[in-house]
């Protein structure tokens, strides 16, 4: 287990995180720009606290933004982005007239929001993430990631299976010692099931992104999964 916490303690190196809570996969950015509404930079021009009349709600902040190039999606002009003040903000600081590049998903009110330990981050700072985005426009087909966790510190998870099954063919895949795998995979609708003998799993939904029953992969795109050992001891 103390392997598995480095492993995923050097991955969050390379990527944003938040100042709260983060999911252990640490989000690709073909993963994130293939499940998001919307993918831009943009220029912060105003932010509005918001507190709410129930004080057993948390407060937010309204930002509003002024859109400098859409890369997925349509926007307007403006647009608003709600973040509630919790540990799921974002991890880099708004600052007025700042330019950003941003991961979108729409609320039910006509804001946006964020994932906070996703790739969202300051224009400056998001060479690497816009490099990956330029790249997917060439590749065909996507990768899947994932990983299997065991909640009781059993060694034998390499010999855990992963099956990728898809409408023509499926494709299978190994863990590694830290319960980590990754496949290449052609564009299309799949399912992704794990499996051992006499052993038990399920999708763990805190720390999955996609839901593994219904996976799109994209040309250049991704998903990430994650399961643990439900099996009873």
């Amino acid at each position: 287990m103390r392997k598995i916490l480095s492993a995923f303690l050097v991955l969050g190196l390379f990527q944003p995180c938040s100042f709260g809570f983060c999911k252990n996969l640490s989000r690709l950015v073909c993963a994130e720009y293939s499940n998001s509404k919307l993918v831009v930079t943009a220029k912060l021009i105003r932010t509005r606290h918001v507190v709410p009349a129930d004080v057993r709600e948390l407060d937010g902040f309204i930002y509003t933004l002024e859109t400098t190039s859409i890369l997925k999606g349509k926007i307007g002009h403006t647009f608003h982005i709600y973040e509630e003040n919790s540990s799921g903000r974002a991890s880099f600081g708004w600052v007025k007239n700042e330019t950003y590049l941003l991961f979108l998903d729409s609320n039910d009110d006509g804001t946006w929001s964020l994932y906070g330990c996703g790739n969202s981050t300051r224009l400056k700072e998001a060479k690497y993430a816009l490099r990956a985005i330029e790249l997917m426009k060439t590749r065909k087909g996507g990768l899947v990631n994932g990983v299997v966790e065991d909640r009781y510190l059993n060694p034998s998870l390499e010999d855990v299976s992963v099956e990728i099954c898809g409408e023509k063919r499926t494709y299978k895949t190994g863990v590694d010692k830290y319960g980590m795998f990754k496949i290449h995979v052609p564009a299309g609708h799949y399912v992704i099931r794990v499996s051992k003998k006499d052993w038990k799993f399920e999708m763990d939904p805190i720390m999955t992104f996609e839901d593994p029953n219904n996976v799109k992969i994209e040309n250049g795109g991704g998903a990430q999964v994650a399961f643990f050992d439900a099996t009873k001891k």
